[in-house]
């Protein structure tokens, strides 16, 4: 398991020993344009405003993307877009130290519950749930409360950390590549959407972007056809599975907690390796017929 803290840090240290500029507490407020192309940001940095200039924005600022808004590209979401996560991390806990575990069903309304371990008595819990099935405020921390308190090895653990966010999880947009702008990421909806899982195809994206930057910069060429490389390359990578993904979690968000352990029955001893969600679905239709017919209602 990746530990963000260290991970982004790491990150941000390479980076700057290649020469990049980091600018803590500072983030951008509007795109400067001209002619409808994006030359630069404004920016707050520790109160104060601050105009940048830049022939290409790289746009990586989460699902809600003001840089991608307001660069004129359509980066909106419907509630049943968004899922929105609770986190612990326990101490004092008594779970398998090498096996992650995920616990789906109509509890989670549209997402799933999870316990990762991270080794002497520590585990990260947590849950995400569709912000569109939401009815009580606060609902995916009570919801993981309770099936802490019920579980034996999670309800003597003691919380360390608890962090709260969002994420989109829905198909990638129509466009992630705009004059002078190209976004990556969540911002891009780069995120799985059935699993919540961005770091690989954020970090996939994000070399695809340098490289197109780059090579834009050796060329004097920051045109949007030149920029659509990007477009073209992290979609021919893997956005086929992102859509993929897509129909998976439609159809695993509105199947009955009796559906779903037919399904999982079905794949106890099936080896799953290297299958795509559509393909593990057709596993299960193979495995229980009876079951392909209430998949195909949910779906056309």
């Amino acid at each position: 398991m990746v530990e963000r803290d260290c991970f982004d840090r790491a990150l941000a240290v390479k980076a700057i020993r290649s020469g990049a500029k980091v600018m803590v507490k500072t983030h951008a407020t509007e795109v400067i344009t001209e002619n409808k192309k994006v030359v630069g940001i404004r920016a707050q940095s520790f109160g104060k405003r601050l105009e940048i200039s830049s022939k290409i924005i790289i746009g990586a600022d989460g699902f809600e993307s003001k840089i991608g808004r307001l660069a004129g590209i359509d980066t909106s979401l419907k509630p049943e877009e968004v899922s929105t996560c609770f986190e612990y991390t326990l101490a004092n806990v008594s779970v398998e130290e090498h096996i992650g575990t995920v616990h789906f069903g109509n509890f989670a309304k549209g997402g799933y519950l999870w316990i990762f371990p991270k080794g002497e008595g520590v585990a990260n819990v947590g849950i995400s749930m569709t912000l569109s099935q939401l009815t009580l405020l606060g609902e995916p921390k009570l919801t993981l409360d309770k099936f802490i308190s019920s579980h034996e090895g999670l309800r003597s653990g003691q919380p360390i950390k608890a962090i709260a966010g969002a994420y989109s999880s829905c198909a990638p947009i129509e466009h992630t590549v705009s004059e002078g702008i190209m976004l990556v990421g969540d911002a891009a909806r780069q995120v799985d959407p059935l699993t919540g899982a961005g770091i690989a195809n954020g970090c996939i994206a994000g070399l695809i972007a340098g490289k197109v930057a780059g090579q834009a910069v050796r060329d004097n060429d920051f045109s949007y056809e030149k920029l659509c490389e990007y477009e073209r390359a992290w979609r021919d990578r893997f956005e086929e599975r992102l859509c993929q993904s897509y129909i998976a979690k439609k159809i695993f968000s509105q199947i009955s907690d009796d559906m779903l352990n037919r399904a999982f029955h079905v794949l106890k001893d099936c080896d799953l390796s290297g299958l795509n969600p559509m393909e593990i679905l057709q596993v299960i239709r193979e495995k229980d017929p009876s079951i392909e017919s209430d998949f195909d209602k949910l779906l056309f």
